[in-house]
């Protein structure tokens, strides 16, 4: 039996200003082998120690960003491991479409969504 990667899926429409909710997050709790994938945003974006941060190119991550989304949490899961993953999209409207693709098919299998802690 597999342990299941808890996840905390947030919306931010402050992201392509470089106001990254995820990240804010993983500098305040203690964040050894956490891995955040944002959703658009400037390119210039760095992670606090112990975070592997993985940039979308922001695009709707439900239609044409969707496997571009699968590809990249498969990749993470695979090869990085992490202990807790944080995905940041640019606007909410999606979130429920997002929320529903983490918990059916493979993805159910390895991620647990869990609720976002407020900062």
């Amino acid at each position: 039996m597999s342990v299941l990667v808890p996840v905390w899926l947030l919306a931010n429409p402050a992201l392509a200003t470089g106001n990254s909710r995820a990240l804010t997050l993983a500098q305040q709790e203690p964040s050894r082998g956490w891995s955040v994938v944002l959703e658009g945003g400037p390119g210039n974006l760095s992670a606090p120690p112990g975070v592997t941060l993985h940039q979308l190119a922001p695009q709707c991550v439900c239609c044409a960003g969707q496997l571009v989304l699968r590809v990249t949490l498969a990749r993470i899961l695979r090869l990085e491991k992490p202990q807790r993953l944080l995905l940041e999209l640019a606007h909410g409207e999606h979130l429920d479409q997002v929320q529903s693709m983490l918990q059916s098919g493979s993805f159910s299998a390895f991620l647990r969504l869990e609720p976002v802690p407020h900062i």
